[in-house]
């Protein structure tokens, strides 16, 4: 009696780049189909199929490429032959191709190329390593060709592709050939999801700035997702954080052909449309660049102590750090260059906390938030008032003539397909169609924003408004929450400088334009960018020296600002 054999199992492993997308001939359904079919023929059992879509030749950390080999090497899978279509689906890399033959030689599986056939023998080991050889130089050539290529899409100001931010999508906004030119358009829904991060970032809810990670826990608490409905954590807040597109703008080019990264003068600036303003940009990035764990402890951005990071010696310039005496009864600022060389390295001598505390808290109060005094500091930007409604009139004009020219343009389009010249199946109809219909609702709610603030007190800045904020803020200092003492002394005091006999308290200006106007919990999260300051015509001097410590009274020989 004959025994019929054992049908043989094989795999098949199919693959495309970006650059073969294109191509039909080599498409994932046509490498498959032709896979099966082969194995039909020779009557072979196909036990699974590997596809990879969109990962280069030239990386050998393709995860099914991997799948696959582990696969093979498993003996209780009894695998006889791997099929693919060509030797550039396996790769395109050389030593990549060479170690992977090795591998599939220990594991006594053969590997079958539809369309090259070789002996298994020296020739044709030789052979498929010449393939080998021509395949990665093929893609080395293409993937130079490709870079060129996407330089110029870059420097016309097209997007390239890759991973879309939360906030954006990709349109096409023209054809050339069957090349589809596309850039980012904002994605309203997402951007309200952005402008909120960033809120949390800079302003919070109610108890200051939030990390990355709090404002993860919180979004997701309350069902907010990323585009593609995962939930956020500290890694993809952290990245939309620091993200450049918001600020209007990102850099494409910034990889070398290796992988590696470019020189910054190669890289290509694109535009796209702005989601955050500029300034709040950069005050999240000072505010975490404070906060960055190896810059930072997270004991001195949580802390009570209230002049953190503020305090300096005037001596010598360090910082001050919190000591204890007498069993820890007591606590003082002390130069950090005093306590770690002593006497001999500085002669700042050491501050009674609660009393250096109370000073800066006294001095801002009556030298800074006074009505008489803010109303003097802030004078430029009251009288700036009328010439920002000015400018919001001229802006207003002009969102009303973009407005006008896109519904000119959009009752051209359907008049154009109303004389059958146009046909909603033409892609590039369409797309125009869809930035002119999104150029009239964004000048649309344009000239809504413009037309709430002219002319409207409630959004002008008046003397009565400066008193208000003036006296919001005195409350807060004087207050029983020291957490809440603390964010407002960090949001308007850049330095406390601290010397034999004076103190010197510096601070921003601007930061104080920025406050007027903003809801409390705005005004303690504002980032301190400290560009100008408060500059006193004589320092504030006050105390006199005892045993080695200040015992402050006041003394003011003049403004403390």
């Amino acid at each position: 009696m004959r025994i019929k054999p054992e049908a043989e199992r094989i795999v098949g492993y199919v693959r495309v780049s970006t650059d073969d997308q294109a191509d039909h001939r080599t498409s994932l359904d046509s490498q498959e189909a032709q896979i099966r079919t082969d194995a039909e023929t020779k009557g072979q059992i196909v036990v699974r199929i590997f596809v990879e879509a969109g990962e280069s030749g030239q990386d050998a950390r393709r995860p099914e490429f991997n799948r696959l080999l582990d696969f093979v090497e498993d003996p209780g899978n009894r695998i006889h032959e791997v099929k693919i279509f060509s030797l550039s689906r396996l790769g395109r890399n050389m030593e990549s191709q060479v170690q992977t033959f090795a591998r599939l030689k220990r594991a006594k599986v053969r590997l079958h190329s539809l369309t090259q056939l070789f002996s298994d023998d020296a020739m044709g080991n030789m052979l498929r390593n010449l393939i080998a050889s021509f395949d990665e130089y093929f893609a080395l050539e293409t993937a130079k060709h490709t870079r060129r290529t996407m330089r110029r899409n870059a420097e016309e100001g097209f997007f390239n592709g890759g991973p879309v931010p939360i906030g954006y999508e990709s349109r096409t906004v023209e054809m050339r050939g069957t090349k589809a030119k596309k850039k980012l358009f904002i994605h309203e829904n997402d951007a309200r999801t952005v402008r909120l991060i960033f809120d949390l970032a800079t302003v919070g809810q109610g108890n200051g700035p939030m990390g990355a990670r709090a404002i993860a826990e919180w979004l997701n608490e309350r069902g907010y997702t990323l585009s593609n409905g995962n939930k956020f954590n500290n890694s993809n807040v952290a990245g939309i954080l620091g993200r450049c597109h918001y600020r209007g703008y990102y850099f494409d080019m910034t990889r070398d052909e290796q992988g590696g990264r470019a020189p910054e003068d190669t890289w290509v600036r694109v535009e796209c449309p702005q989601i955050i303003p500029e300034e709040t940009m950069d005050a999240v990035a000072a505010l975490r660049a404070v906060r960055r764990p190896t810059v930072t402890p997270p004991r001195v951005v949580n802390g009570p102590t209230l002049l953190t990071k503020v305090a300096k010696c005037g001596t010598c310039g360090e910082g001050m750090t919190i000591r204890t005496g007498k069993g820890g009864r007591y606590s003082y600022y002390s130069c950090n260059a005093k306590v770690s060389a002593g006497a001999a390295r500085c002669t700042c001598p050491h501050v009674r906390e609660e009393r250096l505390d109370a000073v800066v808290l006294g001095a801002l109060e009556r030298q800074i938030f006074a009505p008489e005094r803010l109303r003097m500091l802030l004078a430029e930007m009251l009288e700036a008032s009328a010439e920002a409604d000015e400018r919001r009139a001229r802006d207003l004009t002009q969102a009303r003539l973009t407005k006008t020219q896109a519904e000119t343009r959009l009752r051209n389009l359907y008049e154009a397909l109303a004389d059958g010249k146009a046909s909603l199946k033409d892609p590039i109809f369409n797309t125009l169609l869809a930035e002119t219909n999104s150029r009239i609702a964004s000048a649309t709610a344009t000239i809504e924003a413009l037309e709430r603030q002219i002319g409207k007190t409630t959004k002008r800045v008046t003397p009565e408004m400066v008193d208000a904020f003036g006296a919001l803020i005195r409350d807060r200092l004087n207050g029983s929450d020291p957490a809440l003492r603390k964010a407002y002394v960090a949001l308007f005091v850049s330095e406390v400088a601290v010397d034999q006999g004076s103190i010197r308290i510096s601070g921003s200006s601007q930061l104080l334009e920025r406050a007027i106007g903003r809801t409390e919990p705005a005004i303690m999260g504002m980032v301190p960018i400290f560009d100008r300051k408060w500059c006193p015509e004589e320092d504030f001097t006050i105390g006199t020296k005892n045993g080695g410590f200040l015992r402050f009274s006041e003394r003011a020989s003049g403004r403390l600002y």
